[in-house]
């Protein structure tokens, strides 16, 4: 039995390649895959959506010549619409060099920067994930073996989208995601990390256990768990990061005022606390690699996201009225889940230092186009009030404690 796949009209109509039904499974998760999600206020880690993971049973043992070429066609124009999607396609301001560039997103970089490259390790992953029925747990004992050697950026790309894709369908909770995330080849990429911290499982494994006494030592627990992000500020995964800028900030800015207002009805105090944590280690991480990267361009997201979480959620109290502290029976405890509340908004800090060092920056600096950049984004966004604001939350979160700027 075939099916006949219809590839995107061209100058010359062409027949139809024929396919069979294992492979046309696989093409329409390659579509699933490529097609942003609509972000929703609940559909991040909430119910399962309509649709599902197609699978196929039995696999073959490798693809046809028709499959193969309607895969490379649909991963090439797949990626660069879904970049296109997400990015909206607007003219942008980033840095090149420690220059300002301009332009739309693929007016700033030359085709060789935007090149996709794809190993057998997009392949793989796909054709074993279409061969098994993600709810069965039994399925999922023997995966990829992940050639970390040979796999390329656009590859770590395809496999976050897997498993984000598995969680608007399935759920975060469901076991096809949690399996998932438990592998290598998802638990150490990092852009599952850079978008979904708080739904790992190493995370959740942490979620059973009480707050200690101190947020920032229980932080340094979640740290190692947490991929470096170093490579992201390099060649094409540079050119990803700009892509998502605004997917990023919209996915977060639907995420952290949801999991604030509804605590306590959504989730355990426990997981509260160590997913918390763990969206501040991650950003942590990522603001210093963006740092020793001297590209403080992509971390904008997250000074637009600090920004909208000033007006919306303003006063302390709007932190940790909904947490239900009062089950902790120790007032260290209380206060450890406190700062974990708001662990995200005291990130402001790590802004203000670099404006600090920008604002001294000379003409003759090496920075000084850099600094230049970033004092401008910083007045556009506010970021002096988000200081003082940041600075009243750590008031009244330690009010026997010095003022910090650290």
């Amino acid at each position: 039995m075939t099916h006949s796949v219809t590839p995107p009209a061209e100058s010359n109509r062409v027949a139809p390649l024929k396919v069979t039904p294992f492979e046309d499974k696989l093409l329409r998760n390659v579509r699933l895959i490529l097609t942003p999600p609509a972000l929703s206020p609940t559909s991040i880690e909430a119910s399962p959506s309509t649709r599902s993971w197609y699978y196929h049973q039995p696999a073959p043992l490798s693809l046809s010549d028709n499959a193969r070429t309607l895969l490379q066609r649909l991963l090439a124009q797949g990626t660069v619409l879904f970049l296109v999607r997400v990015n909206g396609g607007w003219r942008e301001s980033f840095l090149r060099q420690g220059e300002e560039v301009t332009g739309r997103l693929w007016e700033r970089h030359p085709l060789s920067e935007r090149a996709l490259h794809f190993s057998g390790t997009t392949l793989n992953w796909l054709h074993w994930l279409t061969s098994l029925n993600p709810a069965l747990e039994r399925q999922m004992a023997s995966c990829p073996t992940s050639d970390s050697a040979n796999s390329t950026p656009v590859d770590e790309f395809v496999l976050w989208r897997i498993l984000d894709t598995v969680c608007f369908l399935h759920s975060a909770a469901a076991p096809s995601f949690q399996l998932l995330a438990e592998l290598a080849a998802f638990r150490n990429n990092p852009w599952v990390w850079l978008t979904s911290p708080h739904l790992m499982p190493q995370i959740n494994h942490l979620g059973m256990q009480a707050p200690g006494n101190e947020a920032a030592a229980d932080e340094a627990v979640v740290t190692p768990l947490v991929p470096d992000f170093t490579p992201c500020f390099e060649g094409w995964r540079a050119f990803l990061l700009e892509a998502l800028q605004e997917h990023l900030y919209q996915r977060w800015l639907m995420t952290i005022p949801r999991r604030v207002t509804e605590a306590k009805q959504t989730q355990r105090l426990e997981q509260f606390y160590w997913s918390n944590l763990a969206i501040a280690a991650v950003f942590r991480r990522f603001l210093s690699a963006a740092e020793a990267a001297r590209r403080p361009d992509l971390a904008v997201f997250l000074l637009r996201l600090l920004a909208q979480l000033h007006q919306r959620l303003p006063e302390a109290s709007d932190w940790w009225h909904n947490l239900g502290e009062e089950n902790l029976p120790q007032w260290r405890q209380r206060q450890a889940l406190r700062r974990a509340a708001v662990a995200v908004p005291l990130l402001t800090f790590i802004f203000h230092s670099w404006t600090r060092y920008y604002q001294q920056t000379s003409f003759l600096d090496e920075d000084y186009r850099i600094g230049q950049w970033w004092l401008r984004e910083w007045d556009r966004y506010r970021g002096d009030d988000m200081v003082a604001w940041a600075q009243r939350l750590l008031t009244l979160l330690e009010p026997f404690s010095p003022r910090s700027d650290s």
